[in-house]
């Protein structure tokens, strides 16, 4: 915990080299800016609804960025997920590197389509 402190009730590294480089493809959307993540125990503006869990990258006191700072709103269920998917995405980096990690076990799943609501509305209307 040491390594992070809160700016605008925000969770940030205290390492200002601790920047992410982000872009929006097929768009001329990019940037780059320091990650800040907040749970939003009320209603945040009409940025993000309350119990959600809020990550930019930048603006204002964040240490520094540049482009347009966008915003990532998720429920705390999909935060969760996102972390165990940041964990797995980590340790192949770190095995690629020469540590001896034991790997994550996984099933790929590329060739399958997405059965869920969400996917199945969108190849309808495509």
């Amino acid at each position: 915990m040491d390594s992070m402190h809160k700016c605008e009730g925000y969770w940030v590294s205290r390492d200002v080299d601790d920047v992410i480089d982000y872009r929006v493809p097929g768009t001329e959307i990019k940037g780059y800016g320091s990650p800040g993540v907040r749970f939003n125990s009320e209603a945040f503006g009409p940025i993000a609804p309350e119990g959600s869990i809020l990550v930019t990258f930048g603006g204002g006191g964040l240490h520094r960025s540049g482009g347009p700072c966008p915003d990532l709103i998720m429920p705390i269920g999909s935060a969760v997920s996102l972390i165990s998917l940041l964990h797995a995405a980590v340790t192949d980096a770190l095995i690629a590197e020469g540590q001896v990690l034991e790997p994550i076990p996984f099933v790929d799943i590329t060739a399958e389509k997405c059965t869920c609501p969400r996917c199945i509305n969108t190849q309808e209307l495509s």
